[in-house]
Order: C-alpha cells, then structure tokens, then sequence
C-alpha cells in the first residue's frame, strides 16, 4: 500500500525497537504542505527517534516511511536537497565567522561561487545577521547563535525542514525573532516538522499538532480540535461574599458543575464566556456580592497533562 499524495511527510506503522525497548510502537504521522507541524511528547516518548527514523538515520523495524509519496531513500541526491535539520544542539562553528559558517554548510550541498556568496548573505539578512557576519560566532549572544543554527540548516533552500526545539535556552526577545523566521518560512512554502517543550511556542507557531507517548500518536489535529477530543471545559472562578444553598448552586448553571470552596465559586461548563453574565446574575438575586471574576479556557497545555499525565516538561 503506497502513500498519499496529500501529505510531504507520512510515517505508516513505524516500529523502531533498541534491544528489549520498543521506542516507536506502530507510529503514524501525516504530515501536509506548507505549514509548521508540531510534534510533542514527554521526554522519553518517542520524538527524537521519529525524526531519526524519517532522516533516515536509524533503520526502522517495521513500518513504511515516505517523503512526497516515495518510500524513503536517504541515500539519494534528492532526499538530501530537500531535507534541512536545525539541532537542538548547536550545529556551527565557533571560530568561523557567520558568513563563514554559512558559506562552508552550503558548500555540503555544491553551492558555490556567486550563488553561495548570494545565498549566505540572503541568509543573514533573513536572521538579523548581517551586520555580524565578519564576527566569529563564538562572540554572539544565545540567540544570534541560535539564529545562525537555522540559517545553516537552510542554506540549501530545502523544501521540508526538522526543528528540534530550536529556541532551547535563549532569551524571549530572541525567541521572538525565531517565530516570526519560522513563521515566515512556512509562508514562503516550507514545511517544517517541529518539536519544543514551550506551550505558548506550539500553539502560536504550530498548524497541526501531534502528539506522541510510549512511541505512538495518542492525538492529533489543530488545538481547537484536540481541545475538542478531550472535552475539557471552561473553568469560571468567582469570588463571592454571602451563603449558598445546595439548591442555589444547582439553579446557577444547567450543563456543568459548581463547587464552592471557601467564598470561591468554581464553575466548569462549556462556552463559559457566553454564559458568565447569566451565571453572575443568578448569584447577586440571591443576595451575593461578586468580588472578582475570572475565565480560564482550556489550551494545548490541558490537552497534554489530560491525554499523558505529564507536564510538557518532565
């Protein structure tokens, strides 16, 4: 059975044993054109081994992997010409300068002469670099490093490129700056495969998501929908002055459930912002003050904690 041609990246059955451990257990991943996929997963879950098995990196055990509908061929020409890496790890040379760097990574992929020259210096304008580019890399900040490390990964103008949790360790103005590069490459047309262990990084940059555990997709889809998937509900906490009967808190809300614990009201129900005003007035007719009122919707950071038990970062 071959792939579709609907997705530049799709992962059948993936098994990738190491011993007696089973790092990937049937994963599936479909991955579409032109867009930033998030791939996220407690540590140990399976991420780092997906993103190997589809380099080509690490010989798979069971499965089917293909890139633009063929079977996976790492060895060729064109499977090196459309695939870039970013590391986690640092991929660059600390002696070099940044035009250096740059030149010697698109050499690899036989760049050369006028169109290498024009291609670095595209880059390092691109990156906010340019200014820099004479300097040696070991005299720039976390983030200008950081930003190098994507250039270098796409010097070769590749079509498809793996990010692993390219803002790691760098301040919030430099991971600014890596959203918006990002977000400007998957408007150009790059599809790029993502991973991260920030929440907020996920759910602004990120289209679709998949999520992966004991080395298989347990969820998959846009936030809105794994938000969906899960059912969770909107969380509306009062802070109220006055006494409730157990009758008073049945009249509040139809469709949810309401706690009060210690003057705060605590309400979970679906579409909580539509229903706040008519909530708040059930409870001043029963003679209560509202001292405060807030909402908390559920986002990507519910989803994760309610479908692996773990925090994003354990």
């Amino acid at each position: 059975m071959g792939a579709s041609t609907e997705y530049r990246i799709e992962a059948k059955n993936v098994v990738k044993r190491f011993g007696d451990i089973t790092a990937l257990n049937g994963a599936e991943l479909r991955i579409p054109a032109n867009c930033v996929f998030g791939l996220l997963g407690p540590n140990g879950a399976g991420k780092s081994t997906l993103i190997l098995a589809i380099l080509g990196l690490h010989q798979i055990d069971g499965g089917e992997i293909f890139i633009d509908s063929e079977p996976l061929n790492p060895a060729s020409y064109e499977f090196k010409r459309k695939i870039g890496i970013v590391p986690q790890e640092l991929a660059i040379y600390e002696n070099l300068s940044g035009i250096a760097n740059l030149k010697f990574f698109g050499s690899l992929f036989g760049l050369k002469g006028s169109d290498l020259d024009s291609r670095a210096n595209e880059l390092l304008e691109f990156t906010g670099l340019h200014d820099r580019r004479n300097d040696r890399a070991k005299t720039y900040s976390g983030g200008m490093k950081r930003r190098l490390n994507l250039a270098a990964g796409i010097i070769h103008k590749p079509e498809i490129v793996m990010m692993d949790e390219p803002t790691v360790g760098i301040d919030p103005q430099s991971r600014n700056l890596i959203y918006d590069l990002v977000e400007n490459l998957a408007n150009d047309g790059m599809t790029i495969l993502y991973t991260t262990h920030y929440m907020d990084e996920a759910e602004r940059l990120c289209k679709h998501i998949a999520i992966i555990d004991q080395g298989r997709i347990i969820a998959k889809g846009t936030v809105d929908e794994l938000i969906d998937i899960i059912g969770e509900k909107d969380v509306i906490e009062l802070e109220i002055q006055g006494a409730l009967s157990d009758g008073d808190l049945k009249q509040i809300v139809d469709d949810g459930t309401v706690e009060f614990i210690d003057g705060r009201l605590i309400i979970q129900t679906a579409n909580g912002g539509a229903k706040l005003q008519k909530i708040m007035n059930s409870i001043t007719s029963k003679n209560c003050d509202i001292t405060s009122a807030t909402i908390r919707k559920p986002n990507l950071e519910t989803v994760f904690l309610h479908l692996t038990g773990k925090e994003l970062r354990d």
